[in-house]
């Protein structure tokens, strides 16, 4: 690929160097880290390259600030691989406090920054990087802003559509958002590529607790299960239950999910609760794959395979994953610090992502790959809404308020993989995922 593919990373990269002596990038392999990195970088050093590394440890035990005399900003490439480099720039940036952007490092494991001694508080800004989203890949129009929404959402622009397909929709899952996909135009070529990460995750020395090498049998059948399992609520005793014949051993599978989480490969979603006391906060999270086509390629699911309506319920849980990495991507470019988790009641009645801030709520969201599925989705939202309303009057006058008195209503929003863009009388947005970014 002799051309650049622009980031939502980059503007936040930008952000960072502005305000911060350093900035950490953190993500899965193979997601750009570094090649956003080297747009705006004057040096860099690269550890996996033997020689840079040794070079590294040489002059860190010797003489370390030397290793930072080199043109500004220097990029530390998977720093992890030497940990005392933390504390060197961190140390660094505290003695230069008017420096801004001198250091921009890259990692694909959060191991070593969990274990540094120095955390760097107020000195090293983090940036979480993911694959790319649909908008990045130039699949989604862009025509409709998740920020100006939640600015704005009386803005909303219906009748804008989608230019995907089911058919593409489902080729963008498989594929998934990886930017070295894109080196061919061939979509053959495209799809390989996520068995090709896959293949590398496999092949990777997982930093496993007990030093241990990687056993690839225990790392794709976890893979494989977290793939069945993916955007839903699971107890511990379902993955066991599914590497079992691999691995018995549930402290030994443990060590491989913690390192398959410190790669940035699954993760979990937090529930969302209306009380912190409320017996729902105590139900399980929700487990993800983070990237839609390593689940597909675990499972050994093509795009073909994926159309059929068998698999619909396995569609709808592929379509909800590249929904939250999307969502993820598009809600880090606000100028808010955005977090997001989901919402179960005690009844199964469920919102996949609610957004917010630390000011309260910014938008309550559900993802459905379908357009039957939209009505039962547009009741649970209206369900959600009316159930934050009415628990904060109780928090706020100690009953609800009386009718007469209405409520500014809450940003609802429908995903879908639906053509059109539309409001319905309830007050809901329908939005393709193909007309969505930042």
């Amino acid at each position: 690929m002799d051309f650049y593919i622009k980031r939502i990373a980059d503007k936040l990269l930008a952000g960072a160097l502005k305000n911060f002596g350093a900035v950490y990038i953190k993500g899965p392999r193979a997601c750009g880290k570094t090649t956003t990195s080297l747009q705006v970088a004057a040096s860099t050093v690269n550890l996996q390259n033997p020689q840079d590394l040794d070079r590294v440890e040489s002059v860190l035990t010797t003489n370390p600030d030397s290793l930072l005399d080199s043109p500004k900003p220097i990029l530390f490439d998977e720093w992890q691989i030497e940990p005392r480099l933390w504390n060197t720039i961190a140390s660094s940036v505290q003695k230069s406090e008017n420096r801004h952007g001198a250091y921009i490092l890259t990692g694909s494991s959060s191991l070593n920054v969990d274990g540094t001694a120095d955390s760097a508080i107020g000195r090293i800004s983090t940036i979480k990087m993911s694959t790319m989203s649909l908008y990045e890949s130039g699949d989604s129009t862009g025509e409709i802003s998740l920020h100006e929404l939640i600015q704005n959402p009386d803005g909303f622009k219906e009748g804008c559509k989608s230019k995907l397909t089911k058919s593409d929709l489902i080729f963008t899952i498989c594929r998934g958002g990886w930017p070295g996909c894109f080196d061919t135009n061939d979509k053959l070529e495209q799809l390989r590529y996520p068995q090709y990460v896959l293949d590398r995750i496999l092949s990777t020395n997982l930093h496993l607790e007990d030093g241990s090498t990687q056993r690839s049998d225990l790392t794709m059948a976890l893979l494989r299960s977290y793939g069945k399992n993916n955007c839903r609520l699971t107890k511990s005793e379902k993955i066991y239950k599914d590497v079992e014949d691999v691995e018995p051993d549930r402290t030994k599978v443990d060590m491989y999910v913690n390192a398959l989480k410190s790669l940035y490969i699954i993760e979990e979603i937090d529930r969302w609760s209306l009380s912190p006391l409320s017996r729902e906060s105590k139900y399980l999270p929700k487990h993800v794959v983070t990237e839609p086509s390593i689940a597909a390629a675990a499972l050994n699911l093509d795009s073909s395979t994926l159309l059929k309506p068998e698999y619909s319920l396995v569609r709808g849980f592929l379509f909800e994953n590249m929904c939250i990495r999307d969502i993820e991507i598009y809600a880090s470019g606000t100028n808010t610090r955005v977090s997001y988790s989901f919402y179960r009641d005690e009844e199964t009645k469920e919102v996949d992502i609610v957004l917010h801030d630390e000011n309260g709520y910014m938008a309550l969201i559900e993802c459905k790959f379908a357009k039957k599925d939209i009505p039962e989705a547009e009741k649970n939202l209206l369900d959600l809404e009316r159930k934050i309303f009415e628990k904060d009057d109780e928090m706020l006058y100690g009953k609800k308020i009386p009718d007469n008195i209405s409520h500014s209503p809450l940003l609802k929003i429908i995903l879908t993989g639906t053509e059109i863009a539309e409001k319905l009388n309830s007050g809901v947005l329908v939005i393709p995922l193909g007309c969505l970014k930042d």
